[in-house]
């Protein structure tokens, strides 16, 4: 009589490789000497569904000297086997600094994403709209984090100050009798 089987894998969050297992049958025990003692195995592959990767969404909007800020969150994909520390920096920080610069993501918080503020700088200085990018670094001990590269976040520093022509006359004053003033 046919007997089913059902083995169900243990999900985890885990980056694995595929792994190949087998389930091992027997000695049968039976009166009938063509079944007794026999034994089988059944080799299969467990297929990991999980994968090392950082997530980086896009930046929230354009920054604007005189105040306005944006953000961006950050978050691993997959359970790490060792801490992952992400150390961020910005490409000019006299236009944007970032709130935080170092985030440590360890197998506690590792689905829990982080957020970053870019703030703007105001320089005071007349020099249009500058870009500029958030570049960070990924440091750990685990082999599926460490060969990553953090993409680049964009920002674009939106200028306030306005090009403007002062003009100063120092007598402003203008007499019937021809006498001028310039400036």
């Amino acid at each position: 009589q046919t007997k089913n089987v059902v083995v169900t894998a243990i999900n985890d969050a885990l980056d694995e490789n595929d792994l190949p297992i087998s389930i091992y049958f027997g000695p049968a025990t039976s009166s009938d000497i063509r079944f007794n003692g026999n034994s089988n195995s059944l080799p299969f592959t467990i297929k990991d569904n999980d994968m090392a990767n950082l997530i980086v969404s896009a930046i929230s909007g354009n920054l604007r000297e005189g105040g306005i800020n944006a953000h961006f969150t950050i978050v691993l994909q997959a359970q790490p086997t060792h801490s992952v520390t992400i150390d961020l920096t910005s490409s000019n920080t006299a236009e944007a600094i970032l709130s935080i610069s170092t985030f440590i993501f360890t197998d506690q918080n590792w689905n829990t994403p982080k957020t970053v503020t870019v703030n703007s700088v105001d320089d005071g200085i007349i020099d249009g709209d500058i870009s500029l990018t958030v570049n960070g670094t990924v440091t750990t001990n685990d082999l599926n984090y460490q060969v990553l590269l953090f993409p680049a976040v964009n920002v674009l520093n939106v200028d306030d100050e306005v090009p403007a022509i002062v003009v100063s006359i120092p007598d402003p004053t203008v007499s019937e009798a021809g006498k001028t003033t310039s400036a």
